[in-house]
């Protein structure tokens, strides 16, 4: 069960004799209606926005904190403090541990965490909230790497010693994996069977060494007498964006974000099998593209250009809100990025001189960037030619 330890409570709070535009200007640049009161580092109460901004120019803090109603600790389960709102029709609590202020709870706190489905096995939330998680960060332009861990060889527990060891395996990872998270910059979930994921804001670098970390640690974790060491499989992908994404489709993002981890990790999984990558003769053709549709801006601002491609079985669509025919060829990269998990397009030159198109750019695939060239003679529809033509030239 979750604790409020575990959630990510902001922990703002304003000094008694700051002046109450002081404390209103805090609250507004950390998005908050309320913030905590402390003297001397010792909780005292709250303050309100809404008292700050009808206070008189030098009214202080201290004159408009307000007692709360409750306090309760770090450790108390989230769905007791969610008992105790309705029983005593409460409308926020402080959390409070060892002297320490952790932060407020209040009714819209309690209802997004009651929401989240959990799996009751590990305790740990399932993939949706990483997806939920994910867009909330990606919609305040933050860049994120997803963590995707998969344990090796778990079958191996199931069929050799039960599924009550095969269990305990998993809370024993999960634990192992709640030790090494933060809170404030992460969020992990159980994805599914023996997979787990991180969600996280740290750098790349910080990624990579909370990922050698995960490795290295992961033999101390003790199952039991004359049972294996649990060993697993890491995956990353994200912390490395360059430029803006044009696109808005953050549920797409993370499932490209989740997808690119996970052939990471299985390609890590097969090499500490020996298994290598297949000869060029075994290698699958690369499937094509069909041009679905293209809407075109016709302004010279303010539009948006759509390009909707199929690929295999999916139909994946791009936009851009770029005017003419650049608009068209970005909007296709951005559908071509969504096809295609691990490819990363950016377009720097679009030129259409009579009939002809060229295209410049640059490639990344396996984080080795190559370079785009595209020089075509277009016929017909000049919006979908381009279209085609860039998918061509990617061998798509």
């Amino acid at each position: 069960m979750t604790i409020l330890r575990d959630l990510n409570l902001p922990s703002i709070w304003v000094d008694p004799s700051y002046l109450a535009t002081t404390a209103g200007f805090v609250m507004k640049g950390h998005n908050l209606r309320l913030c905590g009161v402390l003297d001397c580092g010792e909780f005292k109460g709250y303050i309100t926005l809404e008292a700050t901004e009808s206070a008189a120019p030098n009214q202080t803090v201290e004159s408009l904190a307000r007692p709360v109603s409750a306090i309760v600790s770090g450790s108390a389960l989230v769905r007791e403090v969610a008992d105790r709102f309705v029983n005593e029709n409460l409308e926020m609590v402080a959390v409070v541990e060892d002297g320490k202020f952790h932060g407020f709870v209040t009714p819209s706190v309690l209802i997004r965490e009651l929401g989240k489905s959990y799996d009751p096995m590990t305790g740990l939330p399932w993939s949706d909230e990483l997806r939920r998680w994910g867009a909330d960060h990606l919609a305040n332009t933050e860049e994120i790497t997803i963590v995707f861990i998969d344990l090796n060889d778990f079958g191996v527990y199931n069929k050799t010693h039960g599924h009550i060891i095969g269990d305990q395996v998993l809370g024993a990872v999960s634990r192992f994996l709640k030790s090494k998270v933060d809170v404030k910059t992460d969020v992990l979930v159980r994805y599914g069977g023996d997979e787990f994921a991180i969600g996280t804001t740290r750098s790349r670098e910080e990624t990579e060494a909370l990922a050698q970390e995960l490795q290295t640690g992961m033999p101390e974790v003790e199952i039991g007498e004359g049972i294996e060491p649990v060993a697993f499989s890491v995956g990353l992908c994200g912390g490395r964006r360059q430029k803006e994404r044009l696109s808005v489709h953050y549920a797409a993002t993370i499932d490209n974000l989740i997808n690119k981890a996970s052939q990471a990790c299985q390609a890590q999984k097969s090499a500490a099998k020996g298994i290598g990558a297949p000869s060029p003769e075994a290698a699958p053709r690369p499937l094509s593209y069909r041009v679905v549709a293209v809407f075109a801006d016709p302004q010279d601002h303010g539009g948006v250009s759509t390009v909707i491609l199929n690929r295999g079985d999916g139909v994946f669509s791009g936009a851009s809100t770029e005017p003419g025919l650049t608009g068209v060829v970005q909007a296709a990269a951005r559908a071509i990025e969504m096809a295609q998990p691990g490819i990363a397009l950016e377009i720097s030159r679009v030129a259409l001189e009579g009939q002809t198109l060229t295209v410049g750019g640059k490639v990344s695939e396996s984080l080795e960037p190559r370079d785009l060239n595209v020089l075509e003679e277009l016929s017909g529809d000049t919006n979908v030619a381009a279209v085609t033509a860039l998918t061509k030239a990617l061998n798509g």
